[in-house]
């Protein structure tokens, strides 16, 4: 099950433990196995980051793989990564918040089709 969604982020990548070198993201699909993001950086498959996901009213880390890359407009080169030792609670968190997500955009092509 997987959602498309716009929302800012930010990663640190693992070897980089300094906050200060966080990195601005745009997610653009998320479901139960992983993240699509959208950004200007170049990343490697097999490179493995922490990034924080606005849920609800928290902010929820999740460590990732980059799994494959895919370009995305002039600007943004695009990567589909993998979620990694994800605990029970944030995958509860992450159930919740796409089905959610899922029920507002089914209700919303529902109201346009009407």
């Amino acid at each position: 099950m997987k959602v498309e969604i716009s929302t800012q982020a930010y990663l640190i990548e693992e070897n980089v433990p300094d906050r200060e070198h966080a990195l601005d993201v745009i997610v653009t699909d998320l479901s139960l196995s992983g993240i699509f993001i959208a950004t200007p950086e170049h990343f490697e498959a097999g490179q493995k980051f922490v990034t924080t996901l606005p849920l609800y009213d928290m902010s929820v880390p999740f460590r990732c793989q980059v799994q494959r890359e895919q370009l995305v407009d002039y600007s943004h080169n695009g990567y589909g990564c993998a979620f990694l030792d994800s605990s029970n609670r944030q995958f509860d968190l992450l159930c919740n918040y796409i089905f959610d997500k899922q029920r507002e955009q089914i209700k919303m092509a529902k109201e346009t089709n009407s």
